[in-house]
């Protein structure tokens, strides 16, 4: 099933899932994010999780290298272009607890992305992945 984050999900989904994972995909909503969270929260049993990942809090981003650092001005040009919240990460725990979840915690994990991990597996990975996001940033933000 294919699902637009920024429409209401099937009814008989509402209250049906004890947890309710979304990754990477909020900044998409554009300013319709709050919307989507309390549209995913609809779907999750009294007593249920959900669990948001999203990628933002760019750190000492300048020390990265020129490439991520260019990554990364791509994503927030999108952000802008798409009317996305710049500090998306930041609004997550207040919409949570607007939604009516208790509980809320909040974890920042650096991710070393590209040539600079020191696994070389992992740094190969990451520049693949890069690859791929970037890819599909640029289609993304053609489509619109």
């Amino acid at each position: 099933m294919v699902q637009d984050i920024n429409k209401p999900w099937p009814e008989e989904w509402k209250q049906s899932f004890d947890i309710v994972h979304q990754r990477l995909s909020l900044a998409a909503s554009g300013p319709g994010a709050k919307q989507a969270i309390q549209n995913l929260a609809l779907n999750v049993n009294p007593g249920g999780w959900i669990q948001l990942i999203e990628a933002e809090n760019f750190l000492n981003i300048s020390e990265k290298g020129s490439a991520m650092y260019n990554f990364v001005q791509l994503i927030l040009d999108l952000y802008a272009f798409m009317g996305a919240p710049t500090q998306l990460s930041n609004q997550l725990k207040p919409w949570l607890e607007e939604s009516g979840f208790t509980n809320v915690q909040e974890r920042t994990i650096d991710c070393l992305m590209g040539s600079l991990n020191p696994d070389r597996q992992l740094a190969k990975n990451g520049v693949y992945s890069m690859n791929v996001a970037v890819t599909g940033l640029v289609g993304f933000g053609k489509s619109k």
